[in-house]
């Protein structure tokens, strides 16, 4: 008996099994036109980088050839020039992605042509918009910044709109309207006062209806004075922040 107690006090407890940890859920994998865009986005601040997702002459030409002027290309290079001349002020941006999301897509097929172009391979310019928040003076603030990318091969690259381009002529061109209006005002309050406003709500009863007018995008017009402008006018553009690329600027030299 005294065998057997034995054998059992020394027995191994029974281990009891332990349930499983749920296994962690993979994050979901972005298309690659996704990350594209969010990649933009996060390097906003970053000329040389947002440079680098731009593609080259050689690589539209081998979507589209043109026996003279190859529009894809006029388009590329005049996006590449905006980028390249942007606002200073735009290195202080900080974005932070909260979502991206594909709002339309345009394929024109292989072969299509016209009397001076032919479409070598599938021309797709996919849209998107990617939600951030963006830190422009102060505080971050939720923004929605469109994105337009061109597919080469099996990649994406940052693009222009041609076709949208040629819309938002109008609204640069109303915007310098605006510009000349809000300025207008600015001199009458300077004549009264003897000196410029410190904030535009101050010139309101000098414009024609009492109000301060909205850029054609419905952003309020931002108002600044610098070391070589009496003041400066600026809309916010397209993607309705400030200090980007798509800024349109309006200074009153000294």
């Amino acid at each position: 008996m005294f065998s057997v107690l034995l054998f059992l006090s020394c027995a191994p407890e029974s281990v009891v099994p332990q349930p499983a940890e749920p296994a962690a859920k993979a994050k979901p994998q972005l298309p690659r036109s996704h990350e594209v865009a969010v990649q933009i986005v996060e390097n906003l601040h970053d000329t040389d980088k947002l440079l680098g997702f731009i593609p080259s002459d050689q690589q539209l030409e081998s979507l589209l050839k043109c026996e003279r002027d190859n529009p894809l290309v006029i388009s590329i290079r005049a996006f590449r020039q905006q980028i390249m001349n942007r606002p200073k002020e735009m290195q202080k941006l900080s974005t932070k992605v909260i979502r991206v999301e594909q709002t339309n897509e345009k394929t024109t097929p292989k072969g299509k042509s016209d009397t001076n172009c032919q479409v070598i391979e599938d021309l797709t310019i996919r849209f998107m918009t990617v939600k951030a928040l963006v830190k422009e003076d102060e505080r971050p603030k939720e923004k929605n910044i469109p994105v337009t990318l061109i597919k080469i091969k099996e990649d994406w690259f940052f693009s222009s709109n041609p076709a949208k381009d040629m819309m938002e002529k109008a609204k640069v061109q109303e915007v310098q309207l605006q510009f000349k209006r809000l300025s207008k005002a600015i001199l009458a309050y300077r004549s009264e006062h003897k000196k410029t406003p410190s904030s535009l709500d101050l010139i309101g009863k000098y414009l024609r209806n009492g109000e301060l007018p909205k850029d054609p995008w419905d952003s309020d017009f931002k108002y600044s004075k610098s070391e070589a402008c009496q003041w400066q006018l600026t809309s916010k553009g397209t993607d309705g922040v400030l200090h980007t690329f798509d800024d349109i600027v309006y200074c009153e030299p000294k």
